[in-house]
């Protein structure tokens, strides 16, 4: 028993050494905001899409977006997106393409798996060594589709659940460039045609511009010195007393 907690006590001292190296000061919640602007093109998948060519179902699109990093790891956007969507239809056998326009709300919560996954080579540079960051995106918006008559398009409300990838390419401190896929499924009557398919699709691929804002003279998580992380000293000090009593005890 008495080797078993001592195990037990092994385990936690090395994890809090490990999570020494990797503590980060408790950010002020105005900081480590950021602001986003990208542009590039959106191919909408849906009715007779596998009957068009890809210059059918290109069309721009443009997005603007407020965010937080909460932790090194975990952060959330609000977006505001729009264009068109084109789409290809099928008459009398002969095909034709129609433009549906519509503006998006959303809501993404960013996973930086970049963060996730590798450790910094040094704990005091922190994310100023990071020159690319790789960040999943799921999210869920909210669309609205502007009535076409010509196209027999009806006006319609959509939730939008959607996922992507964002890949950071970062400038210096204070701008980063990203390049954005991210997938969005719409309801089938998105377009104003029901048919063949349950869903319509729309994938974004963006080119954009992030700017951190700076507040309190800084943009990047702050890694604690190993000697300032009192809340982890004093317990990695309790976790070494519990061990020497138990060797002492145990004689």
């Amino acid at each position: 028993m008495k080797r078993a907690l001592f195990s037990v006590l092994t385990c936690i001292s090395s994890l809090l050494m490990y999570s020494q190296q990797m503590a980060f000061a408790k950010p002020h919640f105005f900081e480590h905001w950021f602001i986003q602007t990208q542009v590039g093109a959106s191919c909408t998948l849906s009715e007779h899409f596998r009957d068009a060519s890809i210059s059918n179902l290109l069309a721009p699109h443009a997005a603007i977006s407020i965010g937080k990093y909460f932790y090194p790891e975990v952060g959330a956007r609000a977006q505001m997106e729009g264009g068109l969507s084109k789409n290809y239809d099928i008459k009398n056998k002969i095909g034709e393409t129609f433009n549906v326009k519509y503006i998006q709300a959303s809501f993404d919560g960013l996973w930086n798996l970049t963060n996730i996954f590798w450790r910094y080579k040094s704990p005091y540079l922190g994310e100023n060594e990071r020159k690319f960051n790789l960040i999943a995106i799921t999210g869920i918006g909210l669309a609205y589709t502007f009535n076409n008559s010509k196209n027999k398009v009806l006006s319609t409300k959509s939730v939008v659940p959607r996922v992507g990838l964002q890949g950071d390419f970062r400038i210096n401190d204070a701008i980063s460039i990203n390049l954005e896929i991210i997938a969005n499924l719409y309801p089938d009557d998105f377009n104003g045609r029901v048919a063949g398919l349950k869903y319509d699709g729309i994938i974004n691929t963006q080119i954009g511009i992030t700017y951190r804002i700076k507040k309190y003279n800084n943009r990047m998580f702050r890694v604690i010195p190993l000697s300032q992380n009192e809340d982890l000293q004093g317990l990695n000090k309790r976790v070494n007393k519990l061990r020497l009593d138990l060797l002492t005890k145990g004689g």
